[in-house]
């Protein structure tokens, strides 16, 4: 993902629930992207669901996810998420659904 954002985004990139929370405590961000299937014990909602209320209240929230059966759109955005977007996706998609987020729109 940080290869199809344009260079006028700073991104901090992380590569496990572990350093997501380490990365959440140190700095604010406006948008996370957040990757559901981290690969572990700890899911990207697991993440969400224990990040600061400070932090929460502050950032946008995108999850990106393989999972795109009927109902996981549904359930990631009643978990918290502020948008949502299915793999695979196109890099004009990707942007427009970071757009729709940081703007408050819903995807």
């Amino acid at each position: 993902m940080r290869w199809l954002l344009p260079a006028t985004y700073e991104v901090d990139y992380v590569d496990s629930a572990v350093a997501a929370q380490d990365a959440l405590e140190r700095q604010s961000y406006d948008l996370i992207l957040m990757d559901i299937d981290l690969g572990g014990r700890r899911s990207g909602v697991d993440v969400l669901n224990s990040m600061p209320e400070e932090t929460t209240t502050a950032a946008k929230t995108l999850a990106v996810t393989a999972y795109a059966m009927p109902g996981d759109r549904e359930r990631l955005l009643e978990a918290g998420f502020h948008g949502y977007l299915a793999k695979p996706f196109t890099r004009d998609r990707f942007l427009h659904a970071i757009a729709d987020v940081l703007l408050g729109d819903s995807v």
